[in-house]
């Protein structure tokens, strides 16, 4: 099913599309919401129940870079559209729920007498840093969600987290895509109104 027909199928609003890390949509499809900071809550005066969000996940922030090593080169992340949801009511949490919010332990490669040398560091969170909700009565994901665990990131190790990332990402719709077909959807900001999804 395509973005156009997800959108006739479910459209009962406005058009958005919201950007963030892909990692951190993992956390949507266990709780049915998105976040944001204090300071760009004021966006989320403008919508409305019945809005469409089309979830556009962007490269992986907070994920242990080690996973992009050569030993994980059989493994591709894409930037693209990953789902939608249907928005319904604003919420607002007071514990931590996205991975950037955690603080972990990251593995990182040093040289050391002139070999790679494998080391632990702790990296600090950013506790309740996107506590205003966009709660979704319903959501819709293109990849393998059936293989995500529905237990929150804080209880995955990052290898599962990344697996969940390449099966949440499986099918997406990338911006190259969608410009090869002559539709155009802005890829920047963290969120956009889109009044109209169509070719050019």
């Amino acid at each position: 099913m395509t973005i156009e027909e997800l959108i006739k199928k479910y459209k009962t609003g406005n058009v958005y599309k919201i950007t963030g890390p892909i990692e951190h949509w993992v956390t949507t499809f266990n709780t049915q919401y998105w976040g944001f900071t204090n300071s760009n809550s004021d966006k989320m005066t403008q919508f409305k129940k019945g809005d469409i969000f089309l979830f556009h996940a962007s490269h992986p922030e907070y994920l242990d870079k080690h996973f992009f090593l050569p030993s994980y080169s059989d493994y591709k992340i894409l930037s693209g559209i990953v789902g939608l949801g249907v928005y319904d009511r604003r919420g607002y949490k007071q514990a931590n729920s996205w991975l950037g919010e955690f603080a972990r332990y990251e593995r990182a490669g040093t040289i050391v007498g002139g070999k790679v040398m494998q080391i632990s560091r702790r990296r600090q969170g950013q506790p309740n840093h996107w506590p205003h909700l966009l709660i979704f009565s319903l959501t819709y994901w293109f990849g393998k969600v059936n293989l995500i665990d529905d237990v929150g990131v804080n209880m995955k190790s990052q290898d599962e987290i990344f697996r969940d990332i390449q099966n949440l990402s499986l099918n997406d719709i990338t911006f190259e895509e969608m410009r090869n077909a002559g539709y155009v959807i802005p890829s920047q900001g963290i969120v956009a109104k889109l009044n109209d999804i169509k070719k050019n």
